[in-house]
């Protein structure tokens, strides 16, 4: 969780291990073993905010789609995005995150 109240203007930067325990609350997800990392850098002007995120690791015990035995595949992801905050229900894009300001 970051608390984005508590942002001070220019960078800001968080790291995260995502393990096992994250995907419990998917039910119906195929990932349940891995070890990521994952490092979140806000950027903050005034009521801007850009976030870049990256995340790297490995999803372990994949079932193979063809012969069905079990696999690891390495990952590594580069996003960024701004988040907006309003007062109106706007619907979020690839682009841009829209998030309530309470």
């Amino acid at each position: 969780t970051v608390k984005l109240g508590s942002l001070t203007t220019g960078k800001n930067s968080f790291a995260f291990e995502i393990k096992d325990s994250f995907f419990k609350a998917f039910t119906f997800s195929d990932i349940k073993h891995v070890n990521i990392s994952a490092i979140a850098t806000l950027y903050k002007d005034g009521e801007n905010i850009s976030l870049n995120l990256i995340i790297k690791g490995q999803i372990n015990r994949l079932s193979c789609d063809i012969c069905t035995e079990e696999l690891s595949v390495n990952i590594l992801a580069e996003t960024n995005i701004i988040l907006k905050r309003t007062d109106e229900e706007i619907m979020s894009t690839d682009e841009i995150f829209y998030i309530k300001r309470n």
